[in-house]
């Protein structure tokens, strides 16, 4: 009986066209310490086309920062719908216990944010949670860190994260995204 409803699971998945995009559409991954490499950071940079929605996207590598208990990923995301691009840092953060992460400050100024999701996974011996937070980006923004890099913190009601992303990691997304959409499309 299970293992027929297993197989009409995943048969519904497949039908339904549900299914994980293959390894060369999904955002690459580098290391904390290779996120400062632009090289690198350059060739795990994907774009991905999406048919269903039209829009074409330009995936920045994930990158874990930090390290356990203050676990955390980062990644910058842009959208091209239409022409017109819209440019994401999300943050991804590691937790034994909700922390309702919030809002998103970087030198004393508040960046536009909203929160993705909140999960709580691995619920064996003891839960995580996983808190996403996304920072809305415009081009300019995206030139100023590509030369200076950006540190965010990202307050929450029982912690804060603290996420610095090198320039490299900013100014080889933007070139990868300058090549492959082309001015016309920012």
């Amino acid at each position: 009986m299970f293992l027929r409803s297993a197989l009409a699971i995943v048969a519904l998945v497949f039908l339904t066209g549900c299914v994980l995009q293959p390894g060369a559409d999904k955002p690459g991954r580098v290391s904390g310490h290779g996120a400062a490499n632009y090289n690198l950071v350059l060739a795990q940079t994907k774009l991905v086309p999406d048919p269903h929605t039209g829009w074409t996207r330009v995936y920045g590598p994930i990158v874990p920062h930090g390290v356990v208990p203050r676990l955390s990923f980062y990644a910058v995301h842009a959208r091209i719908d239409g022409g017109k691009t819209r440019f994401t840092l999300e943050i991804a953060g590691l937790f034994p216990k909700r922390v309702y992460l919030g809002d998103v400050y970087s030198k004393g100024r508040k960046l536009k944010s909203k929160v993705l999701d909140r999960e709580r996974t691995d619920c064996g011996y003891g839960c995580t949670t996983v808190e996403t937070v996304a920072v809305d980006l415009s081009r300019e923004d995206i030139d100023i860190y590509a030369a200076e890099g950006l540190t965010v913190k990202v307050v929450g009601r029982r912690d804060d994260l603290v996420v610095a992303v090198p320039a490299a990691y900013f100014a080889a997304v933007l070139a990868f995204y300058s090549r492959k959409v082309g001015q016309g499309a920012a």
